[in-house]
């Protein structure tokens, strides 16, 4: 039964979402900070990873005791390849490129017994994306669909389509898309 309701969440929210793959969104780029540069900056000797969702609470105000350069900031990137668990994403916060994008294609498919919707999307300047990916090859970059960064891929070759796809799980669609998930 567990399945069968789930599936049936994935259809109602693809359902509520179709009708918005016209809608624009502002779709920033972040460079991700390594833990080296965190460490020697914060001057701490850390890395926050596999967080259980009821620890978030805890270890933010850990983090949050931290002074932090201005241009450093953090958010909890749910992680994809793991049931459940958050990562501490520390980035810089002036983005590399914001533009407001059409959604092209919003798809969900099981991954690792959650549920995950693939948003994709395509920047009109396909040469500065392409640009961008090629000065970042091996280094993450953070994907935010209106404000909330949803995941942060590492570059392993220059993207030249101008095309990118945000994965997230089905409970943390972009509330931009659907006031279906309310929290």
């Amino acid at each position: 039964m567990k399945t069968f309701t789930r599936y049936i969440a994935i259809a109602l929210a693809l359902t509520s979402l179709s009708g918005y793959c016209s809608e624009k969104v502002n779709v920033s780029i972040y460079s991700v900070c390594s833990n080296e540069y965190v460490c020697d900056s914060l001057g701490v000797d850390f890395e926050i990873c596999d967080i259980a969702p009821g620890d978030t609470a805890i270890v933010s105000e850990k983090i949050n005791e931290i002074a932090f350069p201005e241009n450093i900031s953090w958010t909890w990137e749910p992680r994809i390849d793991s049931i459940s668990t958050y990562n501490a994403l520390f980035y810089f916060v002036q983005p590399l490129l914001t533009e407001r994008v059409a959604i092209n294609t919003i798809t969900a498919e099981p991954y690792w017994g959650e549920d995950v919707v693939n948003i994709s999307f395509s920047f009109h300047d396909a040469s500065i994306f392409e640009k961008l990916t090629r000065d970042n090859i091996g280094k993450r970059l953070a994907v935010a669909i209106d404000g909330a960064i949803y995941n942060s891929p590492r570059v392993n070759c220059p993207i030249e389509s101008g095309r990118c796809m945000v994965t997230t799980r089905v409970c943390n669609i972009p509330r931009s898309l659907t006031g279906l998930y309310k929290k």
